[in-house]
């Protein structure tokens, strides 16, 4: 049985021995400069003879917990105050640049390690995408493969990047401005499917960062009912061709769609775009239940599968190119090298 004294230290992430646990609270990248933040902010709030106490607490078993109890006792106007004053970023796991992400929630802290969760798709990035192309991320979240497209072109690619959860857009808009990518980044606020109109957006989690999300339409739906839904709101929601065509958008050269079941529904709203052989590759969540239906549209519209990557026995990554006909791709090369 584990004596008082080793629960504490357990507890703080740590075995007597001060090997990491596999929870350390600590290990966790950002959690140490936030524990750091945290207690800048406290001290800037806290009453004098509060600190002193905080201070002979800090070197016991739960240092790690005091910033957070004292949290719990504080006026709601002080806790405000520490709020606003505290900024958490973290480095998203890209190798070739600096890209700076929000840290709001453990949600956004797992997000910092978005390139070495999808290989393939920064590698996908890395090679189609180029200065001058027109890059749509479909289902964005806080914007990691976004900015990886910028990374990689110098930011000489056109990068619209659709989110249509209202936390995760905000964290998206804040990552935009921390990397200063303004006029670069177009953040649109909406869902993409294949009707234009209102629809709803059940939540798994309101959380920023958070995935799990379901589209639908009929805005007067029960589907908040799920137990599995946190939270559902009305969304606007656009065909991708209707998107284009309305608001004049140049035609993407590269999609990457990953909207948590609802790609399909992306791919039925965008026959006209995926028509246009300017459209040259594509990187697609599939479900296996849809794909069937995925690749007979994509391989309708001349494309071919080139490659992706399993993530589960029911999900994976899949990698269109578009196979172009002699003529077609002279006629490409004279547009690109003229």
């Amino acid at each position: 049985m584990s004596s008082g004294k080793d629960v504490a230290e357990e507890h703080r992430g740590f075995s007597r021995s001060g090997s990491p646990k596999v929870a350390e609270w600590y290990a966790e990248p950002g959690q140490k400069a936030l524990a750091m933040k945290l207690k800048a902010s406290l001290k800037k709030v806290i009453p004098p003879n509060y600190w002193q106490v905080m201070s002979r607490l800090r070197r016991g078993p739960l240092a790690a917990a005091v910033p957070l109890e004292i949290m719990r006792l504080l006026s709601d106007s002080t806790v405000a105050q520490i709020k606003s004053n505290l900024t958490i970023t973290g480095k998203l796991d890209y190798r070739d640049k600096e890209i700076l992400m929000n840290v709001d929630s453990g949600t956004q802290l797992r997000r910092l390690n978005a390139c070495a969760k999808e290989p393939e798709t920064v590698a996908w990035i890395e090679t189609n995408v180029k200065c001058g192309d027109v890059f749509f991320d479909v289902g964005a979240n806080v914007g990691a493969y976004s900015f990886v497209a910028n990374a990689v072109t110098g930011g000489g690619a056109t990068i619209y990047s659709f989110e249509p959860s209202f936390s995760t857009f905000s964290a998206l808009c804040q990552n935009i401005f921390l990397n200063k990518c303004e006029g670069k980044i177009t953040s649109l606020n909406m869902a993409l499917g294949e009707e234009t109109g209102l629809a709803r957006l059940s939540y798994g989690s309101p959380v920023a960062g958070a995935a799990g999300h379901a589209l639908g339409f009929g805005v007067g739906d029960s589907s908040s009912a799920d137990d599995r839904v946190t939270y559902s709101q009305p969304v606007l929601c656009y065909r991708l061709d209707d998107l284009i065509r309305e608001f004049k958008l140049p035609c993407p050269n590269h999609l990457k769609i990953d909207v948590d079941g609802g790609e399909l529904s992306v791919l039925l709203g965008a026959e006209q775009t995926l028509a246009n052989p300017a459209v040259r590759s594509i990187l697609i969540e599939v479900e296996e239940q849809n794909s069937g239906a995925i690749q007979g549209i994509l391989c309708g519209k001349g494309f071919v599968i080139a490659g992706g990557r399993r993530h589960s026995a029911d999900l994976a990554n899949h990698i269109f190119v578009r196979s172009y006909s002699d003529q077609q791709a002279e006629s490409i090369l004279r547009k690109e090298y003229r």
